[in-house]
C-alpha cells in the first residue's frame, strides 16, 4: 500500500461551509434526500431514535426507519417526523420495486445500517440483502461492523458492493475489523480499513480521522470528552447518512458530519457541561451547529 502520507488536513468551519449544499427557495422535501435507517433491535430502540433525530436535525427531507414492529410505536412517538417502514417494504424499494405506493419512496438516496441492531440471524440477513441489492451510499455502524468482522461472506459482499460505503468504528471495533494485523497507530489503522474494505474509514475518537482512497488523512477539529457517551455514535451515523442523501459524496459527507457532530457536542457542553450532556443533546444541537456554520 506504500508509505503513509504524513500530512493530515484539518476539518474546519471554512472547509465544511463549502461542502454544505445551498437550499433554493422553491425547494421541497424530496429535494433534501430520502434516507433509510435500519436500526434498533431488542432493547435498543434508542439507537434508532437518536440516528433518526440526527438525520432530521441535519436536513433530511424524508427519513424512513426500519425497526422491529414491536418497537415501532415507541419510535413514532419519540420521532413523529420519521416514517416507520417494514423490512419487506424497505427491501422492495432497495431492489427496485416500490412496495407500498405513497408510503415508501421510489428510491433511497442513502442507507444507514447498524445502530442497536444486535448480531442476530435476522440482522445478518438484512445486511446481506442490502449489500446484494442496493447501490445507494451506505453508512455501516455499530453492530453492522461486528457482523462484517465475524462473517467472511458479509465482508466479501462489502467488497463487491455497487455503491460507496463508509464504516464508522471506534478503535476497538476497528481492531476487530483488521483482525490479525497490528497497526502502528491511528493513521495506519484508518488506512488499513479504507483499503481493506474499499470504503471511507471514519475512525472515531479524540480527533476523529477520516481516510478515503484518495490517500489523504483528515482530522476533525471539534468535539470534547463529554461526547464519550452512549448513543453519540448513533447521532453521527444519522448526520452522515443525511448528508450523503442530500447529495454529498460519501467522503465529503463523512468529513462534514464529524465536524457538525463535534460542534453540536461543543455547543451542548457549553450549555450543560461535559459531565451532564447526553447524546440527545448532541442531536438537538445539530441544528444549531449547522446554523452556526452556514450563518442562517
Amino acid at each position: 500500500m506504500g508509505l503513509i502520507k504524513k500530512e493530515i488536513h484539518p476539518i474546519d468551519k471554512d472547509y465544511v461551509r463549502r461542502l454544505l449544499p445551498e437550499r433554493g427557495r422553491d425547494s421541497h422535501k424530496g429535494d433534501f434526500g430520502r434516507i433509510l435507517i435500519v436500526a434498533g433491535g431488542a432493547g435498543m430502540t434508542g439507537a434508532a431514535i437518536l440516528a433518526a433525530k440526527g438525520a432530521l436535525r441535519s436536513g433530511s427531507g424524508l427519513v424512513y426507519v426500519c425497526i422491529p414492529e414491536e418497537y415501532a410505536d415507541v419510535l413514532r412517538i419519540a420521532v413523529p417526523e420519521a416514517i416507520v417502514v417494514k423490512w419487506g417494504d424497505a427491501l422492495a424499494v432497495l431492489d427496485g420495486s416500490v412496495a407500498v405506493k405513497g408510503i415508501t419512496p421510489d428510491r433511497y438516496d442513502a442507507v444507514c445500517f447498524g445502530p442497536g441492531m444486535g448480531k442476530s440471524a435476522g440482522s445478518r440477513t438484512q445486511l446481506r440483502a442490502i449489500l446484494r441489492v442496493s447501490d445507494a451510499p451506505l453508512i455501516i455502524d455499530a453492530d453492522g461492523l461486528n457482523l462484517i468482522s465475524e462473517n467472511k461472506d458479509i465482508k466479501d459482499l462489502v467488497l463487491g458492493y455497487k455503491g460507496d460505503i463508509a464504516v464508522t468504528p471506534h478503535y476497538g471495533e476497528a481492531m476487530r475489523l483488521v483482525s490479525g494485523s497490528k497497526p502502528a497507530g491511528r493513521e495506519e489503522m484508518a488506512r488499513m480499513l479504507s483499503y481493506g474494505y474499499d470504503c471511507t474509514a471514519v475512525l472515531k475518537g479524540s480527533g476523529t480521522l477520516v481516510f478515503s482512497r484518495d490517500d489523504e488523512f483528515w482530522i476533525n477539529t471539534t468535539g470534547n470528552p463529554g461526547m464519550a457517551a452512549a448513543g453519540s455514535g448513533d447521532v453521527l451515523s444519522g448526520i452522515m447518512t443525511s448528508l450523503a442523501g442530500q447529495g454529498l459524496q460519501v467522503p465529503d459527507a463523512a468529513r462534514t458530519a464529524v465536524y457538525i457532530h463535534g460542534l453540536a457536542g461543543d455547543m451542548a457542553a457549553s450549555e450543560k457541561g461535559e459531565y451532564g450532556m447526553t447524546a440527545s443533546d448532541i442531536a438537538e444541537y445539530t441544528a444549531y451547529a449547522i446554523k452556526e456554520i452556514v450563518g442562517r
